[in-house]
């Protein structure tokens, strides 16, 4: 889905390098596009993805985004959190994702108006054009 919310075709999986073999995904990290299949998934959670490269990279590298945190992500998402969450993490969690909603494959930004949130892949892409 594109940022109008229109469904569009992927392209081809960049691990097996083909684009029928199931549910494919675009990671909000590197913007490669990949099957659950190819990841060693069952499948996608809702939200947004990230590839275990750019997960691990991002760890290493000690870059933190919102939209990595899989916890507030699931409440944004669901609306609620992980079993077994403690009342005050569950609290926490629903600060943080107050101000968030997943929408038909974008992220978007309620506080004071509507913002869609870009992935980051995007974001890197809009500050690389923004400098020329």
């Amino acid at each position: 889905m594109d940022v109008n919310g229109i469904e569009r075709m992927l392209p081809a999986c960049e691990v097996c390098g083909t684009s029928g073999r199931g549910v494919c995904r675009r990671c909000w990290g590197c913007g490669k596009v990949q099957h659950a299949t190819c990841l060693g998934l069952q499948d996608f959670p809702e939200g947004p993805h990230y590839c275990p490269a750019c997960r691990s990279t991002a760890k290493k590298d000690g870059f933190t985004d919102i939209t990595m945190d899989r916890a507030v992500m699931q409440v944004v998402v669901t609306g609620e959190p992980f079993p077994g969450t403690s009342d005050d993490e569950a609290l926490r969690l629903k600060r943080a994702a107050g101000w968030l909603v997943w929408e038909r494959g974008q992220l978007w930004n309620v506080h004071k108006g509507r913002r869609r949130i870009p992935a980051v892949w995007e974001r890197k892409l809009i500050v690389r054009e923004a400098s020329r």
